[in-house]
């Protein structure tokens, strides 16, 4: 199974980016095995563009005040739990997790049936839309770094590419504002004319201000605690190439077995 549809099946068409003022997410593998089973019964196979709106519009509450945009994940040690929530979690299941990327590592490995992305701030439910958008447009690994960047696909990469070969090659092409501009448009007819996606023109434009900072920034955008995006006030935090590499290199350390490597590597 490819990466895209690894995420299309356990991702995207049941993942709900919902924004909620809370201090923290319901920890993933919180109910019983037999529990998960029933719920797992009640859950529809693929929810329809309609209900995923719905179900993200009605849960979701205002916008809530957070000191940062963390449009990267900060948290580069997360991977280390992953080998006991396989052995503890039961595939098909229900996952609830907050902020951005660390979710599809997840996700890929405890394979739930649904999954919510909670977080205070609006802009989280908007960047994994912009997630969306790119994942379903783009035909691998290649082309979602590329997209995502808005560089031209670097010559040479392919499904066999590792982590590090991907961001070595997105860093050696420039980015560029025409590519950006076109894939903003893409992004915006896809999710509007595609899904219909009511989405409000003030989201619309927070949702280029974020995907601006990963064209701004590049592979080498990250965490900030600061003000803004990107790489303002951000000294101490791993660029979202350096993220990724630490990602490939423990799991590939702490689990040792090729399958499972390749499907953390999702990312």
């Amino acid at each position: 199974m490819t990466w895209r549809r690894l995420l299309r099946t356990w991702l995207l068409p049941a993942l709900i980016a919902v924004s909620v003022q809370a201090e923290s997410a319901v920890p993933a593998g919180a109910l019983l095995p037999q529990a998960v089973a029933r719920a797992a019964n009640s859950i529809p196979a693929r929810l329809t563009d309609q209900q995923f709106w719905k179900l993200s519009s009605d849960f979701s509450e205002p916008n809530g005040y957070f000191r940062s945009e963390n449009l990267v994940s900060n948290e580069h040690t997360f991977q280390y739990v992953i080998p006991a929530l396989v052995r503890q979690v039961p595939p098909g299941g229900v996952y609830v997790g907050v902020a951005p990327d660390q979710n599809f590592t997840y996700i890929v490995a405890t394979q739930p049936r649904i999954a919510f992305i909670v977080d205070i701030r609006r802009g989280n439910l908007l960047q994994h839309l912009m997630y969306k958008a790119l994942i379903e447009l783009s035909a691998d690994r290649a082309d979602f770094l590329a997209k995502l960047f808005s560089v031209p696909r670097p010559a040479g990469l392919g499904p066999s590419s590792t982590a590090a070969e991907l961001f070595d090659g997105v860093g050696r092409v420039k980015a560029s504002e025409t590519i950006y501009r076109q894939n903003v448009r893409e992004m915006t007819v896809h999710l509007t004319k595609r899904h219909g996606f009511p989405i409000a023109s003030e989201d619309l434009e927070q949702l280029e201000s974020i995907y601006f900072a990963f064209f701004w920034e590049g592979p080498n955008i990250r965490y900030s605690v600061g003000s803004g995006f990107g790489g303002r006030g951000a000294m101490g935090f791993p660029s979202a190439g350096n993220w990724i590499r630490g990602v490939y290199t423990v799991s590939c350390a702490i689990n040792g077995q090729p399958a499972a490597v390749e499907r953390f590597e999702v990312q």
